[in-house]
């Protein structure tokens, strides 16, 4: 599936929050990308601003609040396994995480692209750890 912002296709200009939240919002159905059970309601960075992490919508998903919780204070390396929190300097465009409403692994792109990844390469889902 594509949602992908004509203006910065267009002009390739770098995503500005408001962009990024557009596309990823749009990319959720306004569903919790982790989960898939509960509603969107805030957005995460998988890098840290703080660390080199931008609006661009392959860094950023739109999680329910506790799961936003659960990524960012609760379980940390889970999160990192599933592809939610990347490390810095790495790029989250060329990252796995894992997309509950798919129940598949996926890269996401900086256009707002999903590209879901097939066969036993890409690992278990997080159900099966």
């Amino acid at each position: 599936m594509r949602y992908l912002d004509p203006i910065v296709a267009r002009l390739a200009l770098p995503c500005t929050e408001a962009r990024g939240r557009r596309i990823v919002y749009a990319r959720s159905g306004g569903w919790c990308e982790a989960c898939d059970r509960r509603a969107g309601a805030e957005w995460h960075h998988r890098i840290n601003r703080s660390q080199g992490g931008t609006w661009s919508p392959a860094n950023g998903l739109h999680l329910c609040a506790p799961c936003h919780y659960d990524v960012t204070f609760g379980r940390p390396r889970n999160a990192r396994e599933q592809g939610w929190t990347v490390l810095p300097g790495r790029d989250p465009a060329q990252e796995r995480v894992w997309m509950a409403a798919r129940g598949a692994w996926c890269l996401l792109s900086a256009a707002g692209d999903v590209t879901e990844l097939s066969g036993s390469w890409w690992g278990r889902s997080p159900h099966e750890f």
